[in-house]
């Protein structure tokens, strides 16, 4: 299998979630120098969602690796499911990274008018992160 063949040249902890062969798929790879110790984690069967908690240096994260769908008809269902997975670790360290497939604002768009309502940013729990260089 190839996770075994990256596990062992990462040399690090790893967690995988895998799709089809041919589509889906996350991954979560710590650093092999730190001391990393996973409290749970919990993956979907369709390869796009790991959520991960673990404590690393006295520090508690919860890491989560997104893979959205990239139908048009699916994010606003996909990341609904999302938040209410998240909502129990609202008091922890949240880290997210991965593909969201799609642009936020169609995303709160979609969300309003389903729910009949005027767009509004508050009513999505997601995170938008601009690198610093």
């Amino acid at each position: 299998m190839i996770e075994k063949l990256w596990s062992a040249e990462w040399g690090g902890k790893t967690l995988f979630c895998h799709g089809s062969k041919q589509s889906k798929g996350t991954v979560i790879m710590f650093n092999p120098s730190l001391d990393v110790e996973i409290i749970e984690y919990t993956v979907s069967q369709k390869g796009r969602l790991i959520i991960l908690e673990a404590q690393i240096d006295n520090t508690t994260c919860v890491f989560v690796n997104i893979y959205a769908p990239n139908d048009l008809a699916q994010p606003v269902i996909f990341f609904n499911n999302v938040k209410c997975k998240l909502s129990r670790y609202v008091n922890k360290n949240i880290i997210v990274g991965g593909d969201f497939n799609c642009l936020l604002h169609q995303v709160i768009k979609a969300e309003a008018a389903r729910l009949g309502k005027k767009a509004q940013s508050s009513k999505l729990f997601l995170i938008s992160v601009e690198p610093q260089i």
